[in-house]
């Protein structure tokens, strides 16, 4: 179960429903939703809820920062297979996974995570450095400021043990080398980055370095919205994506 505040829960979600949702025919499409650094799957319900009313079904990964891992994988080989990536999300979805997938909607993402220009990029480094250093000595104060900057309410982070705390260290060491295999992304049908103007974890630049990199089968959508963008302008990002689902 998730361990998010009230708070984040009235803003990212509806009541809990289970991953498994049960259908009786095949449906046009289905979904698989990667959520990025700490976060977990319950940021995805809403969209759940969205994909629900046009019978397509939505499972969400976890990473187990919050409660249990979870990987989940497409079950209808006639349907239209997409996956929703937010952030570091897109670097934990496994190659096999894209590799079949029809369309692949990236929200806030990146290729690598420091930003091109020198000036940015050595900004970025001694930033993530920084929250590496602090997280080691007080991880709520980390945790706290990261979903500020990512345009949420404070939350109370519950979970405290030594596993969660390593994985979520891990990870965040992971940032300051992790990089997308591009060749890969790019033999994609079709990728669209959705990326928002006022993001203050991934700048709009590298949604835009990550549009280039993939040249002719990728669509840059910028929308005004923070980094949790995916979660905080709902409605939008529904709209852009509209035109990319099956009829």
């Amino acid at each position: 179960m998730s361990n998010w505040s009230h708070a984040i829960k009235a803003l990212l979600s509806q009541a809990f429903q289970t991953d498994q949702t049960l259908q009786t025919e095949t449906p046009q499409a289905e979904v698989i939703a990667y959520h990025g650094w700490a976060f977990d799957r319950q940021c995805w319900q809403a969209w759940r809820t969205k994909f629900a009313e046009q019978n397509i079904p939505l499972r969400a990964f976890d990473r187990g920062y919050f409660g249990a891992p979870t990987q989940p994988t497409f079950e209808y080989p006639d349907s239209q297979k997409i996956i929703l990536a937010h952030s570091y999300g897109l670097h934990l979805c496994p190659y096999q996974l894209l590799r079949v997938a029809d369309l692949v909607i990236v929200f806030g993402g990146f290729y690598r995570f420091h930003p091109r220009a020198p000036k940015a990029e050595r900004r970025s480094r001694r930033v993530l450095q920084q929250m590496i250093s602090q997280f080691d000595q007080a991880p709520d104060q980390v945790l706290q400021a990261f979903w500020q900057n990512c345009g949420l309410p404070q939350a109370q982070w519950l979970e405290r043990s030594d596993k969660v705390l390593q994985l979520l260290a891990h990870d965040l060491q992971d940032l300051d080398h992790s990089l997308l295999c591009i060749e890969f992304l790019a033999r994609q049908p079709k990728v669209v980055v959705i990326h928002g103007r006022e993001d203050a974890i991934a700048p709009l630049s590298q949604g835009q370095d990550l549009a280039k990199e993939l040249c002719n089968n990728a669509e840059l959508i910028e929308l005004s919205g923070p980094h949790a963008l995916p979660f905080t302008q709902l409605e939008q990002c529904w709209s852009a994506i509209q035109p990319h689902l099956r009829p």
